[in-house]
């Protein structure tokens, strides 16, 4: 291997690593981005901000999962978990854990996010596992298309992913 050959590999590999670096900074933001709008989520659910909620869900598809059964529901059934807790004047602590977000991977701006969701007071308890198709194309106003959700106690599920949706 020649001065001129090794010159043009040591190029190549440097543009690579500033192309890989610049798409894991972009990625990496966008990570940032989702779990700040699933904080966002998680404070309107304790403070019981209906207006954000009903913004955030606007054309949402929300479905209900039981084992490999998946059915349509809309914002009022999936609201009624939240009213058990809102309607009492007693605190309640409600917590997002266990991310995992996955992108696309043929349409850049478009993530799949799961998280475990529990609330919780001295009376009831509620938990499930969440997942949320989110487009995050524009950083201002991320759109979450599919909301799906598995409350605690049902049928062994199937993991739903990103890739089960086709754009």
């Amino acid at each position: 291997m020649n001065l001129k050959e090794l010159s043009l590999i040591l190029v190549l590999s440097i543009y690579s690593c500033s192309v890989c670096a610049q798409d894991l900074s972009e990625n990496m933001s966008d990570r940032m981005n989702i779990l700040d709008f699933c904080e966002q989520l998680r404070a309107a659910i304790k403070s019981k901000d209906t207006d954000f909620l009903e913004t955030v869900l606007n054309g949402t598809i929300i479905l209900e999962q039981d084992g490999d059964d998946i059915k349509k529901s809309n914002k009022d059934q999936f609201f009624r978990r939240y009213r058990v807790f809102w309607i009492h004047d007693k605190a309640f602590d409600c917590e997002f854990s266990e991310f995992e977000i996955e992108e696309h991977p043929k349409e850049a701006g478009m993530y799949g996010v799961t998280f475990r969701q529990k609330l919780w007071n001295d009376i009831y308890n509620y938990g499930d596992h969440t997942f949320l198709f989110m487009d995050i194309r524009n950083k201002d106003v991320p759109i979450v298309h599919v909301l799906v959700s598995t409350p605690w106690g049902t049928k062994e599920r199937k993991r739903i992913s990103v890739t089960d949706f086709k754009i």
